[in-house]
């Protein structure tokens, strides 16, 4: 018999000091979205184990009830090889069975445990690009738990030749400020067997997917440089009173 799980609680009780930051700013703020929660995939160890035991019971592959949650931390993970390499890169990549191509030179990550959504298809867990010209080896992500995955993922992929450069950029979602616990582990992970320091930082200069939307046409804050009025529910925003009252 398989347990169902109730991601919301047991992912997020084991960051509860995370949670409950992201909640009072979110409260601070009065807008919801700037605590957005993902789907995260299931890790290696924990998709092996679920293989031996769908064997050992005779049962089809395990794909649901196995989601994740984990907070929205925008990310982008940067490795640099010699140009000459990139073919390596992309056979390794073509040929391995947690990612799908889409095109040339770019893939689509499902991880360890495809979740097959049905209708949806499978879900996915990130993309990455390669550049054949210049050797740049590049991931983005929406939470810090799939870029820990990508991070090990890109460094199996790289392994036995010589990485040029290695960079870890976070970008605030909805003005949130990314998990600092997360960021230093990743750091850390992305740090391992180079000899030199890598770069990483946090880019408060850039706030991915925040922009604000009149309720009632779908105008942003951006077109025209007007920021947009707060109806007194607090729970919409307007660009002018004729659409407030509409």
């Amino acid at each position: 018999m398989i347990t169902i799980r109730v991601p919301f609680i047991e992912d997020l009780a084991k960051n509860k000091s995370e949670y409950l930051r992201r909640v009072a700013k979110a409260k601070q703020k009065e807008i919801f979205m700037k605590m957005r929660l993902m789907y995260n995939p299931v890790g290696r160890a924990e998709a092996e184990k679920k293989e031996a035991l769908a064997v050992l019971t005779r049962e089809s592959k395990v794909i649901v009830p196995d989601l994740r949650i984990g907070f929205q931390d925008m990310g982008l993970v940067i490795l640099k090889v010699s140009p000459l390499l990139t073919h390596i890169i992309k056979e390794r990549m073509d040929s391995c069975q947690r990612f799908h191509s889409p095109r040339e030179y770019k893939w689509i990550y499902w991880g360890h445990m495809p979740l097959n959504m049905g209708q949806m298809g499978v879900m996915t867990f990130g993309d990455i690009t390669l550049d054949p010209d210049t050797g740049v080896f590049e991931a983005k992500d929406e939470t810090a738990e799939r870029l820990t995955l990508l991070i090990a993922e890109m460094k199996d992929v790289c392994v036995d030749m010589p990485i040029l450069e290695a960079s870890l950029v976070m970008l605030p979602a909805y003005k949130m400020k990314p998990d600092p616990v997360a960021f230093e582990k990743n750091k850390a992970l992305l740090q391992g067997g180079l000899q030199y320091e890598v770069r990483a930082s946090i880019n408060k200069e850039i706030n991915e997917g925040y922009v604000l939307i009149c309720g009632f046409c779908g105008i942003s804050d951006e077109k025209d440089g007007s920021p947009l009025l707060r109806c007194a529910c607090k729970s919409i925003f307007y660009c002018c009173k004729v659409r407030r009252t509409s």
